[in-house]
This record gives C-alpha cells, sequence and structure tokens, in this order.
C-alpha cells in the first residue's frame, strides 16, 4: 500500500492479517463533520479538506461506493495523526481500532497537521483481510 512520505511514520503499525485469496480495493471512507459526537449536524467533508481544531468526525466505510460491509465481516480503523503536538503527547496513534457505532469511527479533532483514517474489512470465518480503503486525509489547522 503506498503511503506519502509525510505519513511514514514509526508509529504507524503493519496490518496483521493475511490476505484473502481476493483483497478488495474497492473500499472508500466517507467522513461527516459536527460539532460534537452526538451532535445531530453534520457536514460531509473531501478528502484533504482543512478543518479547525474542535469538534470532531464520523467516519464511515462503504464498498463499492454505497454498499455496506457484509454482514460475515468486522471492521478496523487504522488513525494516524502526524504533527509537533500529537506526536509530543504521544497521540500519533497508527494502530488498529474498533468502530465505535457499527462499522463508523469517531475521532476528535484536536492536534494540528495532516490526519488520515483508513478502513480494513476482515472476513469473521478465517479472519482475513478482504478490502481496505485508501487513506482518507484530515488538515487540522
Amino acid at each position: 500500500m503506498h503511503q506519502p512520505t509525510v505519513l511514514r511514520s514509526l508509529h504507524l503499525q503493519s496490518p496483521t492479517w493475511q490476505n484473502a485469496e481476493h483483497v478488495s480495493r474497492n473500499v472508500q471512507v466517507f467522513a461527516e463533520y459536527c460539532s460534537s459526537q452526538y451532535s445531530i449536524t453534520r457536514h460531509r467533508i473531501s478528502s484533504g479538506e482543512a478543518l479547525p481544531p474542535r469538534g470532531g468526525l464520523w467516519f464511515d466505510v462503504r464498498v463499492n461506493k454505497f454498499q455496506t460491509v457484509p454482514n460475515d465481516c468486522y471492521v478496523r480503523w487504522r488513525i494516524t495523526n502526524t504533527g509537533a503536538v500529537a506526536m509530543a503527547l504521544n497521540k500519533g496513534c497508527g494502530g488498529f481500532e474498533k468502530p465505535i457505532d457499527a462499522y463508523r469511527r469517531w475521532e476528535s479533532l484536536e492536534y494540528r497537521g495532516v490526519h488520515m483514517a483508513e478502513a480494513f474489512i476482515i472476513r469473521k470465518a478465517d479472519n482475513r483481510l478482504v478490502g481496505f480503503s485508501d487513506p482518507f486525509y484530515v488538515v487540522i489547522q
């Protein structure tokens, strides 16, 4: 998987799942900005969009742009923070996190820098990787 140089950091963990016979790259991450995790008002953002260091994002994943994750699979999110403050506070992340709501993941926006979210889809029956997304970038100003 190709990653920009800025995000090739030591804290970025590699996937531990073995690949399935076919691994789909047709997995997409979508994000909605909101003032708080429980806010009703949401605004869809694009990858690479610049945002202030407040509020947060709900990340969601789709297959083939519109389909939900199959019931026989689960999702893990790799959220990676960059920037001096995040790294100094040991908040670089880069590991794999469980969704918070179904397949969605909430992340608050706190640390300046370029951050990314990636979704990995794993088949429950044999714990094999069946799909993963390109990184979704967020620029915190």
